[in-house]
């Protein structure tokens, strides 16, 4: 009996190890068929916003993924408050899809630092424990710009505030009044919510109270402040021996009423304070009566030395944002004066520095005849000459002559006079500042200086012999340009004898010597037009350092009627 009680109990033995065994072995080979089915793919049974990419190489799920979310960009985003719709594509809203980093994310699930982690992760999986939401982005801009659009269903809180009552002479209070806004952080929910998920729902806006800040009972202090500063009125701005009035309808007008920390509480208040805006807004036009230009000191060169004939002028420039800052901070103490900001800006070149400019004699001189000009003619050569009298050039300063001109019109005592304009000679205010160009010019070309730019006359113009050695100039456009290329001040001196202008432009010489060769006249025809040129060499130690060609193409003056004067 024994000995077949003991044959009993080994063979069950026997039946349990090799049970062991064998669901030893079924386990192994479960886990190394996981391992192998998802090598090289994602793993088994992970999903991404319901869409299957277990079993799928990383190619082959983004191409799927990417199919997916095309498709979703398709539809419309709606977002529904009661019976009211807004719509918006995904592109209206910036929003992409980052499939790619979705997928590398799918795919490290399975294999993670250790082989029994892995294996944790892949049998996770494979009884679906992983549903990825979709990984996008959304523009924050364009996300806010369509709320803006949409904002038309709120009605904010209106704070408690104060208004003044002319009748009574006395600010009264305006009750604040509750509001409703749209739920934006629920809103924002529900759409990431959609695109996790690959949800085409309707989106449900909602709207939440909005409380008022201040209340009837907190605006009290901005009363009492608000009092007690028009009670001062009228306030004075000055500036040197200017004064401006600041009254009490302005002051109201610049009131701004907002909320403020209470000092010791920190609890919030209305406070009374001002509309920089408004303040800078007046003080912009008021800074019309105080600002100027500096003017620069005007020189002569007599008696081999440079003397100022006029002396310069400081400039001037209201500090509009600083004294925007003192007014407020000056009524709200009470203060009845107030000192403007203003900026004092000394003029670039003043009588002192006549010592310091390195002017030592004349670089060249340039000569035009305005002989046979008529009265009117003469008034404007005479007018636009004086402009230039005494301009300084700095060291590598570029000379623009339209820009030193200034406006050209009856304000300026110009009179009207025959200019080239569209095909025709028409008279217009300033006609024949051109000979004052020219003769700009031909004193630069002279001095040897560096032309930037130049234009020619349509047609050959006889105040302007010998033809080619000119300078057409028509503000805004047309222009004479030179830079002052040497390593000193230049300055310009005009003068006119009897028909004759004069520019001499006076400075210190560096060495270099200017040869004029020209101008030179050909293929006249005789309907008045031709062709001329004219060479500029610069000489320096008898070596030429540099050469410009000037050529001048004239078109027949029959081809530009003289019209009508119309201003007469």
């Amino acid at each position: 009996m024994a000995s077949r009680r003991h044959k009993t109990i080994k063979i069950v033995y026997a039946y349990l190890i090799a049970g062991s065994l064998f669901l030893a072995a079924a386990i192994l080979i479960f886990f190394l068929t996981i391992q192998l089915m998802n090598i090289g793919k994602i793993s088994r049974g992970v999903k991404a916003a319901g869409v299957e990419l277990g079993g799928l190489s990383r190619e082959q799920a983004k191409e799927l993924l990417d199919r997916e979310t095309g498709e979703y960009r398709q539809s419309v985003l709606s977002f529904v408050y009661q019976d009211r719709q807004f719509n918006s594509d995904f592109d209206g809203l910036g929003i992409v899809f980052n499939n790619g980093v979705l997928i590398q994310s799918a795919y490290e699930i399975g294999r993670g630092p250790n082989s029994f982690l892995g294996l944790f992760e892949q049998l996770r999986a494979l009884f679906g424990y992983y549903n990825l939401g979709l990984d996008y982005a959304i523009d924050s801009a364009k996300f806010r710009e369509f709320l803006q659009t949409i904002s038309r269903l709120e009605t904010p809180a209106k704070d408690a505030t104060l208004m003044f009552d002319e009748k009574k002479q006395d600010f009264i209070v305006v009750e604040e009044k509750s509001g409703l806004i749209i739920d934006r952080k629920r809103l924002r929910a529900e759409l990431e919510f959609n695109l996790s998920n690959l949800r085409r729902n309707a989106i449900n806006v909602s709207l939440v109270e909005d409380a008022p800040e201040i209340t009837a009972n907190e605006t009290e202090a901005a009363k009492v402040q608000a009092k007690e500063i028009l009670a001062q009125a009228p306030y004075s701005l000055k500036f040197e021996d200017k004064k401006w009035t600041l009254n009490k309808d302005l002051l109201l007008g610049w009131f701004n009423f907002a909320a403020v920390a209470e000092a010791g509480s920190g609890n919030k208040i209305l406070g009374a304070d001002f509309d920089s805006e408004a303040v800078e807004k007046y003080l912009a036009v008021l800074s019309q009566s105080i600002n100027r230009e500096p003017i620069n000191a005007q020189f002569e060169f007599k008696n081999s030395r440079v003397t100022a004939f006029a002396l310069g002028q400081d400039g001037r420039r209201l500090n509009v944002e600083k004294s925007g800052e003192e007014i407020v901070e000056n009524l709200k103490n009470r203060r009845k004066t107030i000192v403007l900001a203003v900026q004092i800006i000394e003029p670039e070149i003043t009588a002192k520095k006549a010592d310091e400019l390195g002017i030592k004699g004349l670089l060249g001189r340039g000569v035009s005849d305005f002989s046979g000009s008529p009265k009117n003619r003469r008034e404007n050569i005479r007018i636009g000459a004086a402009k230039f009298h005494g301009i300084l050039l700095k060291p590598g300063e570029e000379f623009s002559f339209n820009k030193l001109l200034g406006e050209v019109g009856p304000k300026q005592g110009y009179l009207p006079e025959l200019v080239i304009k569209r095909n025709k000679t028409v008279p217009e205010y300033g006609g024949g500042l051109c000979q004052v160009s020219t003769t700009a010019f031909r004193a630069a070309v002279n001095s040897g200086l560096l032309i930037t730019d130049r234009i020619q006359h349509s047609f050959a113009v006889k105040y302007y012999n010998p033809q080619g050695f000119d300078a057409a100039i028509y503000p805004p456009s047309a222009d004479l340009k030179f830079k002052n290329d040497s390593p000193e001040y230049v300055l310009i001196q005009t003068k006119i004898e009897k028909s004759k202008l004069t520019f001499e432009f006076y400075g210190t010489s560096d060495g270099r010597e200017a040869k004029v060769v020209g101008p030179e006249e050909y293929d006249k025809k005789p309907d008045g037009s031709m062709k001329a040129k004219f060479v500029q060499e610069i000489y320096r130690n008898g070596e030429l350092v540099r050469k410009m060609t000037f050529r001048s193409t004239y078109r027949s003056p029959d081809l530009y009627p003289i019209e009508k004067n119309p201003l007469e």
